[in-house]
């Protein structure tokens, strides 16, 4: 039995190497390159613009302000309970009716729309009907309810007038949908502030898992410009469920986003909760603020509206609820955008105003600056606590302001920011990098750089003469004979090199992408119903198919002609590996049936041919020995 060294098994995967090499230094310089354009420190000498900001002064009076509460990713469903509905009803008896936001928004997968088994997906009329019982209970406690579309609220549906889109007939917002982009005004005695929603869900929406990516057009990009023109705004709020780094066109979107002071959205629920806080400013001068999701980690924010300051936190819903509170002058050193918000104003101000809910009486609020009490007992007014100060000390560098609020059981919190007059703090790179990333783009370079190591390293390897593809192929052979031998052979050779260019421009799988209508799809998107669905995920499918599948048999198949040459047995380890192979293709081929039906599991060109083709190889090298 042939024993296999480190060096065998690195020589085996030197393409699979070579390519995540390739792919990491791309991805690698794509991030520095978007945070040295986003993440400087930066001068806030430079003036607001905005001329329809009112110019009082920051004072301990209770007006000019207003605040909203935000949620995400709620995914009510039929078949598998998280508590999401129950917990949301008791957020909004104990929590909203506490807050009383004038807005609440809602920002996509308000239903899961997944079957029992998690596999196939279809619009439930009863986890709408669910989502609207809730919403009856929370709209009690708010002026107005914005909510919009995310993906799972469009799985198997075929356009915004299909009767499958429960969204408008059960949603808080149905009646304000126009060309899948509304605006609401909030009016108050102190200016307008626009909440714009925008649904870049596809159109048509497939089943899962091929809907995860936003799909722009020119249609709804001319609808998102239309909407944008509004100049006559104190401040402009955007929301959507998909964040800019997985939608199709996120540069052209940035540049119309630009008139807001920030985009809300959601949809990657923390990444398992590898990144709980996702925030950038970008450099287009607005600020995009990912939020958790409510289904597992119970997520909610409070974004205020004071003088036009613009400021929010994150928060988490808990039975036992804490104080919830706010700074709202001055501002967290990292959200200090001097084109959007009057900074000035800070400056000018004679108080520090913070936002204090909570369920128990508050006994008091204490106010630090520098580990230096300044107020010892705040002033009240309703839910906001003020602390006389003199701004101009701390006119340079970077400081700290806490809050120690303690309740009628005695019970203290500390909340504490980073406040600045002249530099904005650039955020910690856990908290950009993945709403930085291009993410259309990246995985599409990647699927090349991959589908060109696969077609062409293996010829250059068959083929050239020249000296140094030599020595590789010398060093191949004897550290790793298994790859030189499918390599060597025509029949294996030319055989994977068609399935691979296959993969590459072919109809990858027929099925039923929506309920009742026929698709193909591509690695490159999904045909159906008459449109093109573009989105990256098919290359990253496709792009893992070619690795895995070209590296696996070429090792397993060439391993077994070597044995059948030497009439010896294969060892175990080959034979595990083997048995991977062909366990993961009869999964990912049921899950094709589970998902979009029998024929995209027949005619897979992914999955099932693939086994066809892993069979026919053997036999082919078992019937030439």
């Amino acid at each position: 039995m042939r024993k296999y060294s480190m060096k065998n098994i690195l020589c085996a995967f030197f393409p699979l190497l070579s390519v995540v090499f390739v792919f990491c230094v791309s991805w690698g310089i794509g991030a520095v390159l978007q945070i040295c354009f986003n993440n400087n420190a930066e001068d806030l000498s430079d003036g607001f613009e905005n001329k329809l900001s009112s110019s009082l002064q920051i004072t301990d009076v209770n007006a000019n302000m207003f605040w909203f509460v935000q949620i995400s990713d709620i995914h009510i469903s039929k078949f598998r309970s998280y508590d999401q509905v129950e917990d949301l009803r008791s957020f909004c008896l104990d929590y909203l009716s506490l807050i009383y936001p004038d807005v609440v928004i809602v920002t996509g997968d308000l239903t899961d729309a997944k079957d029992f088994r998690q596999y196939g997906s279809m619009q439930y009329e009863d986890e709408w009907i669910a989502y609207s019982s809730v919403l009856n209970t929370c709209k009690q406690y708010t002026s107005k309810w914005l909510d919009i579309r995310g993906n799972h609220d469009t799985f198997n549906v075929a356009s915004q007038y299909d009767a499958r889109n429960l969204f408008n007939k059960y949603a808080g917002s149905r009646n304000m949908y126009n060309k899948s982009v509304y605006q609401y005004i909030h009016k108050t005695s102190f200016g307008l502030y626009a909440f714009n929603g925008i649904d870049i869900a596809p159109n048509p929406g497939p089943g899962r898992p091929f809907n995860f990516f936003a799909v722009l057009n020119k249609d709804l990009l001319a609808n998102i410009y239309e909407i944008s023109l509004m100049t006559t705004l104190n401040a402009t709020i955007w929301f959507g469920h998909y964040p800019l780094s997985v939608t199709t066109s996120p540069h052209d979107l940035r540049k119309l986003l630009l008139t807001g002071v920030a985009y809300l959205c959601g949809h990657l629920h923390t990444l398992l909760g590898f990144f709980p806080q996702m925030y950038v400013v970008h450099k287009e001068g607005f600020m995009e603020l990912e939020l958790g999701d409510w289904k597992i980690n119970r997520r909610f924010r409070i974004g205020v509206f004071d003088h036009d300051l613009f400021t929010f936190k994150d928060f988490t819903f808990k039975k036992s609820m804490e104080p919830l509170v706010v700074f709202t002058n001055p501002l967290d050193a990292r959200f200090s955008i001097h084109n959007k918000i009057p900074i000035h104003k800070i400056v000018q101000s004679t108080h520090i105003r913070l936002l204090v809910f909570h369920l128990y009486e508050i006994n008091k609020v204490q106010v630090y600056i520098n580990n230096k009490l300044i107020c010892n007992n705040t002033s009240s007014e309703k839910n906001l606590y003020t602390c006389s100060w003199q701004p101009f000390l701390y006119s340079n560098g970077i400081h700290k302001v806490v809050a120690i609020v303690t309740d009628e059981l005695d019970k203290s919190y500390h909340n504490s920011i980073d406040f600045s007059f002249d530099v904005r703090v650039p955020l910690q790179l856990s908290n950009m990098i993945i709403l930085l990333l291009d993410f259309h783009i990246l995985l599409r370079m990647g699927f090349y750089a991959i589908a060109v190591n696969i077609l062409l390293l293996p010829a250059l390897l068959k083929y050239s003469q020249n000296v140094h593809i030599r020595m590789l192929w010398n060093l191949l052979s004897e550290a790793c004979p298994q790859i030189t031998y499918y390599i060597k052979n025509d029949f294996t050779f030319w055989y994977l090199t068609i399935y691979n260019f296959y993969l590459c421009i072919g109809p990858l799988s027929v099925g039923y992408f929506l309920t009742d209508q026929l698709g193909v799809l591509f690695s490159f998107g999904i045909y159906t119903s008459s449109t093109l669905l573009t989105g990256s995920l098919k290359y990253l499918y496709v792009s893992f198919q070619m690795v895995m599948f070209t590296l696996v048999s070429m090792f397993c198949v060439g391993d077994f002609g070597v044995h059948c040459r030497n009439r010896t047995k294969q060892s175990l380890h080959v034979r595990i590996i083997l048995s991977l192979l062909i366990s993961y293709e009869i999964f990912a081929s049921f899950s094709f049936f589970m998902s979009y039906g029998w024929i995209s599991c027949f005619f897979n060109g992914l999955n099932t041919w693939s086994l066809i083709l892993l069979v026919f190889l053997f036999q082919k090298i078992k019937s030439k020995s």
